[in-house]
């Protein structure tokens, strides 16, 4: 263990001596515009401590693609070298900028704004974009390609909307009310979302205006069978709401009365803030609201029988709640083995988490990360320490899980396995973390 943690500081320790060796750095400098510019100019600085710098070339990204580049052009000390520029086929842009005349190129300790790029915006009210540099090649005066690293930066174009939710706090079958917060820098049109609340515990009831919001209209219907609440907040008469912070919406539910006690987070989907004309505004932020639930929903003992009785007393037996089912459980194993599962093995490896389970006469489907039992890596030392031939009998094991209350439980999984070599799979369910019975094969 000691020896796999001293391996580990070492491989990072590498990585950061890596970075910071390297010739050249060309940085995205973070810009703001007011929203529907017809130009938009990034710019990008450079700074080459040790070595001239003859050419670059890069290929520019934006995310979300809703800008296109429309032109690049030299400044600066690198007034006298050319750049232009080419669409790719991918939506990206490939940029080249070299040095024309000046035979030295930039010269060493240069740290400035080099290079701007062009954008068109002239259809976009806003947004917050990232622009990447990719596959960079830096070379000095003489054409020897220098090492070099690129950061990205955001653009930013108009106003942006912030939205978040209230918190309250009510018991089976009381209505509670949540406000719906907005900031705005710009004019808002009109508003619709989406609202949803998990553990499903409430039903919307009615929605309202606010102090803000006095000559909008309000309205909501269910969609997606009733999980799902759409809102709508507009003005048949066209009238903007002004740059603010405050509430604009106030939304009245009911609490089931089955509910448990617990939190329940009221969240915004598919939202869509637009101003006058239409456009719609980038969403900086919506923050769920919050609805406690307490003492919530508290059933009776159930199978109640009388065991023995005495002169005195009656002795009682019963089984005692189940408390809530839980929600529908998901683990792709993308975040990492989660703490809770346990692993077991005859031997050093089992279980392992991976994005390539092949071995020499065994191949797997490409994937992202997953889980993977390997009995041909128990001979191959790359997986860990101490290899062993017997790779039988191993277990993942999930956490204890609450189903008391359930009428049913089903079990879902996407796996590869071919049975080759005479090997098996099994699935087992437990109701004590001992005993287990087979229930797929």
């Amino acid at each position: 263990m000691l020896k796999y943690f001293n391996n580990a500081l070492l491989f990072f320790a590498l990585v950061f001596s890596f970075i910071k060796s390297q010739d050249v750095e060309i940085a995205i400098v973070d810009t703001s515009f007011a929203g529907y510019t017809d130009e938009i100019i990034v710019p990008i600085l450079i700074s080459n401590p040790n070595n001239n710098v003859g050419g670059v070339q890069f290929d520019v990204s934006v995310s979300p693609n809703m800008v296109t580049l429309s032109g690049v052009s030299s400044v600066g000390d690198a007034s006298s070298f050319s750049a232009a520029y080419s669409s790719l086929n991918n939506g990206n842009s490939r940029v080249v900028f070299y040095n024309g005349s000046d035979p030295n190129g930039l010269n060493p300790s240069t740290d400035s704004r080099v290079l701007n790029l062009h954008f068109g915006g002239s259809d976009v009210l806003s947004a917050v974009l990232e622009i990447k540099l990719k596959n960079l090649i830096v070379s000095d005066g003489e054409g020897e390609v220098l090492t070099a690293q690129s950061s990205s930066g955001n653009l930013t174009i108009g106003d942006v909307v912030y939205l978040s939710g209230s918190t309250s706090t009510g018991d089976v079958g009381e209505t509670v009310s949540i406000d719906f917060s907005m900031n705005n820098t710009g004019a808002v049109g009109g508003v619709q979302f989406d609202v949803k609340d998990s553990p499903n515990y409430l039903s919307l009831v009615s929605v309202a205006t606010t102090a803000r919001t006095a000559e909008f209209s309000a309205d909501f219907n269910n969609i997606n069978n009733g999980d799902t609440s759409r809102i709508i907040l507009f003005s048949s008469d066209n009238v903007n709401l002004a740059p603010g912070t405050g509430p604009v919406l106030s939304a009245t539910f009911e609490i089931v009365n089955n509910a448990y006690a617990d939190s329940v987070s009221v969240f915004m989907e598919n939202i869509l803030v637009t101003d006058g004309v239409g456009g719609s505004y980038w969403i900086a932020a919506a923050d769920s609201g919050t609805v406690a639930v307490y003492p919530g929903y508290i059933e009776e003992p159930s199978n109640l029988q009388a065991i023995d009785g005495q002169d005195a007393y009656v002795e009682l037996s019963w089984n005692p709640p189940s408390g809530p089912i839980p929600d529908n459980i998901t683990e792709d194993f993308e975040d990492g083995i989660p703490d809770s599962w346990t692993l077991s093995s005859n031997n050093s490896v089992g279980w392992f988490l991976t994005d390539s389970c092949d071995s020499e006469w065994w191949a797997v489907p490409a994937h992202t990360s997953y889980m993977c039992s390997n009995d041909d890596a128990q001979l191959d030392p790359a997986y860990g320490p101490a290899p062993d031939a017997d790779g039988s009998l191993d277990y993942m094991v999930t956490p204890m899980l609450n189903v008391s209350g359930a009428a049913s439980v089903i079990l879902n999984f996407d796996s590869y396995f071919d049975g080759a070599y005479g090997q098996t799979a099994s699935i087992g369910v437990s109701d004590n973390g001992v005993d287990f019975s087979e229930v797929y094969s």
